[in-house]
């Protein structure tokens, strides 16, 4: 099966989030809740993935559960490994790549600090409803381990990119 991760969402999702020092003690060995995140969001985009590149199989049903699973191990990973510096130097990668970029052309981050990086390349524009639309890949490195994803993104009445698939 081909791997495919759709990294993108989960990054979004998590650049949304911010640990604050509310006080609120984590005891040693529980998720935390970059990890929380991740999970959810890796399961939520797993399970999605799967299910639509098995739709009409006789495995539908399976392929959604082995995605969202899958989903859940990638995103818990890839949640604990980014701090809050790289979700927001993601997150302005993103935006910036799919708002002027060129098709076919990356646009690359990288955090000096924790050496994580990564890249977003549109490769199509289209419209949906009146609404511009880009289909993009992206490649993160964390942790000196390279994960590639794809998905679709509109751009939303206030500007911002949101990813639909």
């Amino acid at each position: 099966m081909r791997k495919c991760v759709i990294i993108s969402v989960l990054m979004i999702g998590l650049a949304g989030c911010q640990t604050t020092g509310g006080g609120v003690s984590q005891a040693p060995g529980e998720p935390g809740r970059k990890e929380t995140i991740g999970t959810l969001s890796g399961a939520v985009v797993g399970g999605a993935l799967a299910n639509q590149m098995a739709e009409g199989s006789d495995n539908q049903q399976f392929a959604t559960f082995l995605g969202a699973v899958a989903g859940m191990v990638i995103g818990a990973d890839i949640g604990a490994s980014l701090d809050e510096l790289d979700r927001r130097m993601l997150n302005n990668n993103y935006q910036t790549a799919l708002e002027t970029s060129p098709t076919n052309t990356a646009v690359a981050w990288k955090n000096p600090d924790s050496g994580n990086s990564g890249s977003v390349k549109p490769t199509r524009t289209f419209y949906r409803a009146d609404t511009v639309c880009r289909e993009y890949t992206q490649e993160i490195i964390v942790g000196g381990r390279k994960q590639q994803g794809y998905g679709q993104a509109c751009r939303s009445a206030d500007g911002d990119w949101q990813i639909v698939k």
